[in-house]
């Protein structure tokens, strides 16, 4: 199923809204969310809005930086409605079914989906009412969207079970809408210096010599002569074309950066602005894009 359609029918499933309830005064967090920043992050967005505790009316969202994180981590939760009778086994329930470690529904559903994932579900005490607190980590960077909809996808298969006892509290309770995201990232990796390729050719233009061709392009002017058959006695003509490389090939496509100008890429490529235009079909009153993608002729 296409992931618009999906998140379309989770929303329709779990369209029931949560009553909000008063923050009463109760116990700090377990020991473990106290240090564990992630978390503490999460508690903060289910207790901004004024002071009450109440689930969010669309899904809120934080990140947080981990230095020592290699791969992807995230935790998402949501506020159960005051439960009563049955409905705390039932919520426990729940969070055995959802699983720990390599047992339970999110480990079948996540783990297909790239990296070493782990996963945990469990039910926190916030303020006298109870949070199911989703935690999943992958080896993988860049997953956070793919883990977090498996997430969705494995609650929308325990509301779907209707011999699971849990499954009402499910769909009354864990709304989309409702959840609450913190997603962990590891620092971005220093970029590379990206090494332009050495241009095949050398269209030439108005007052170039052959000697100022051959230094632009770290050739002997002995070299540059060799490759092309030419006398270095004559004059040379604006528009012609001098090969720089005996081998090698051509990149397919270049991608423009910002300041790209067609005459400026094809002369680093050593085509005519004429052919680049042909291969793309474009205009040559149009400027080009940065991420625009362009043909090179061979």
């Amino acid at each position: 199923m296409p992931l618009r359609a999906l998140s379309f029918a989770l929303g329709g499933l779990f369209a029931a809204p949560i009553a909000a309830a008063a923050l009463p005064a109760g116990p700090a967090a377990v020991t473990q969310e106290a240090v564990d920043p992630a978390l503490v992050r999460l508690r903060e967005l289910f207790t901004s809005n004024g002071g009450r505790l109440a689930p969010p009316k669309s899904p809120r969202f934080a990140s947080l930086c981990d230095p020592t994180l290699r791969g992807t981590r995230f935790v998402v939760g949501w506020l159960l409605p005051e439960l009563s009778g049955v409905e705390p086994a039932r919520a426990a329930a729940l969070a055995d079914a959802l699983g720990h470690g390599d047992d339970g529904r999110l480990q079948a559903e996540l783990s297909p989906l790239g990296g070493k994932v782990t996963s945990t579900a469990t039910l926190d005490d916030i303020g006298g009412a109870t949070l199911l607190v989703i935690t999943v980590t992958s080896t993988r960077r860049g997953l956070e969207k793919e883990l977090e909809l498996g997430v969705l996808t494995a609650l929308t298969r325990l509301g779907a079970d209707a011999s699971a006892p849990f499954a009402e509290l499910v769909r009354r309770a864990l709304s989309p809408r409702a959840r609450v995201v913190v997603e962990v990232h590891p620092p971005e990796p220093p970029r590379a210096s990206v090494r332009l390729p050495k241009p095949l050719r050398h269209v030439i233009e108005r007052g170039d010599t052959l000697s100022e061709i051959a230094q632009t392009h770290g050739l002997d002017l002995e070299e540059l002569v060799r490759l092309n058959g030419v006398d270095p006695k004559k004059p040379i003509r604006p528009g012609d074309e001098l090969k720089l490389d005996a081998g090698g090939s051509r990149p397919k496509l270049y991608v423009a950066k910002s300041g790209d100008t067609l005459a400026k890429v094809a002369k680093q490529f050593g085509v005519s602005a004429k052919a680049l235009l042909d291969a793309n079909r474009i205009e040559a009153s149009r400027p080009l894009s940065p991420g625009q993608k362009l043909v090179l002729p061979r």
